[in-house]
């Protein structure tokens, strides 16, 4: 009886490992598009990106769930300012 009981553990363990070998195999594999961008694929997506900084109000208009009121609070805010240009916004502990 113990006999038949490790006969059909091992008949059991393999044909689990067998099913998770068969199901990593069948993954699919990374297609061409999946790849990581070039250099020049990169720069092009920064070229198209807006810094929120020195974007116009019809520039942050133009993007997506932007109102009046998020353009507003963006244009007001410090860091859009023509004064803050240049400075720092949280200058160092220690005056370095």
């Amino acid at each position: 009886m113990l006999y038949l009981r490790r006969l059909i553990s091992v008949a059991l363990l393999s044909l689990c490992f067998c099913s998770i070998a068969a199901a990593r195999d069948a993954a699919p594999k990374p297609s061409i598009s999946d790849a990581k961008p070039s250099i020049s694929e990169k720069i092009a997506a920064d070229a198209t990106k807006l810094d929120l900084n020195t974007a116009t109000p019809e520039q942050l208009k133009a993007l997506p769930g932007m109102g009046d009121a998020c353009v507003q609070r963006i244009v007001d805010g410090p860091l859009h300012r023509e004064e803050s240009a240049g400075h720092a916004w949280h200058p160092a502990p220690g005056g370095v």
